[in-house]
């Protein structure tokens, strides 16, 4: 699955808040996007959900700087992640 992100380098780079649009995009062309979102963490909670899949069927991420959550679900043979719903 592909992930794609751009930085939001209008108003400069502030490597301790990299702010910017990603997207991930599944085999069938199905999108997850986000924009103006902090992309360091949206990859953390990315990385901790996949993480946990290797123990559990299920599981959220909630992440810092987001009120929505990421949620990872695994069956026999895909992972699907949802988020906003």
């Amino acid at each position: 699955m592909p992930i794609y992100w751009r930085l939001d380098e209008e108003d400069g780079v502030d490597p301790e808040n990299l702010l910017g649009d990603i997207s991930l995009v599944d085999a069938a062309g199905n999108r997850l996007e986000e924009t103006t979102t902090f992309i360091d963490t949206f990859y953390l909670g990315l990385a901790d959900g996949l993480a946990a899949l290797a123990t559990c069927g299920e599981f959220q991420v909630e992440l810092l700087d987001e009120p929505p959550v990421l949620l990872f679900m695994r069956t026999l043979d895909r992972v699907i992640i949802k988020y906003k719903g």
